[in-house]
């Protein structure tokens, strides 16, 4: 699953300890497979490889992760899938013809840090500005719509709530 691969490439890039290991993993294969199971593979990167992402990123520095959400700074997202690797879980950033690689024959060049700061910006600026875009953007083969950032957002706060409570998952 995707999941797993935005998980490794979260403990990887955090240098988590072991303890916090396996209270990222549990929380994660807590809370995401009720939320996937719910809705289908249309939010494949919303659950699978955004939320876990941000999980990762609120454990090893709440305040990055809160200048991420405040629509400040996109560079975590972007270093988090430059360091996972385009060929991982970056592919629904592509439209047919389009390759991260080098550009041969028929397919063209993408940039991968272009792709994730156009959702960034759309998820995290765009309703703060009003942009003419707020109600989606089609990034590659994906349809990206603002409903999911408050879903998004609702888990995230879900998670703070249960950690505040000491509730163990």
């Amino acid at each position: 699953m995707f999941r797993d691969y935005a998980a490794k490439t979260a403990i990887d890039m955090y240098k988590f300890s072991m303890r916090d290991i396996t209270r990222y993993i549990h929380t994660i294969r807590t809370i995401i497979p009720d939320i996937y199971q719910e809705h289908a593979q249309d939010l494949c990167f919303y659950f699978e490889v955004l939320i876990p992402f941000m999980m990762g990123l609120k454990m090893y520095d709440i305040n990055l992760y809160g200048d991420f959400i405040k629509g400040r700074n996109s560079e975590p997202f972007i270093k988090f899938a430059i360091y996972g690797g385009p060929d991982r879980y970056c592919h629904v950033f592509l439209s047919q013809g389009e390759s991260f690689g080098d550009s041969n024959g028929d397919m063209v060049k993408v940039s991968l840090r272009e792709r994730f700061d156009e959702l960034y910006k759309f998820l995290f600026i765009a309703q703060q500005h009003k942009f003419e875009n707020m109600y989606g953007i089609t990034i590659g083969d994906v349809k990206f719509t603002t409903r999911w950032k408050d879903k998004i957002m609702r888990v995230m706060t879900f998670m703070e709530a249960m950690n505040n409570l000491n509730v163990k998952f």
